[in-house]
């Protein structure tokens, strides 16, 4: 899904450097290791998808497929 994003974003002329450096150094390790902090992912994403739903229940706008929502503090 990652990557999908990633090539997404590069194919609109929105390329996010710092996403594609983890997904390569990550692909590169020599060991294979859980994703990094996925248990503080896992706690974003629900949230992101509590005001998602929280837009479908009162009717608002929200993003459909191909578009995607991505949090970035950067």
């Amino acid at each position: 899904m990652v990557e999908y994003v990633s090539s997404y974003l590069r194919f609109w002329k929105k390329p996010n450097e710092w996403l594609e450096n983890i997904i390569r150094d990550y692909k590169n390790e020599k060991e294979p290791l859980p994703p990094p902090q996925l248990s503080i992912a896992s706690w974003i994403v629900a949230g992101m998808c509590t005001h998602i739903m929280y837009k479908i229940a009162t009717k608002k706008d929200f993003k459909k497929f191909p578009e995607f929502y991505i949090n970035s503090i950067i």
